[in-house]
């Protein structure tokens, strides 16, 4: 069986959801949270659920990549690629 992930840009996801992911390890997320709330004009976010769960994200600042996120699970990593 097939994983079926659901990417989503962050103005389509539920972004209080998002920010309680975050704030769970705020330093590990730092630059992501401080950029949603102070310089978000610049900042784009993209989401990897999977059966409503967060299982990923891409932050990018003023059209670079910053940030990847992946969890583990069972000895598997999600892995995201970036092509642009």
């Amino acid at each position: 069986m097939r994983n079926h992930f659901k990417i989503l840009p962050i103005e389509e996801a539920d972004q209080e959801k998002f920010f309680d992911f975050l704030n769970k390890d705020p330093i590990l997320h730092i630059f992501t949270i401080y950029n949603l709330k102070f310089i978000r004009d610049r900042t784009e976010v993209w989401i990897v659920f999977k059966d409503k769960n967060i299982h990923g994200y891409i932050f990018e600042f003023d059209k670079r990549i910053v940030h990847t996120w992946k969890c583990r699970k069972y000895g598997r990593t999600l892995k995201m690629y970036w092509f642009g």
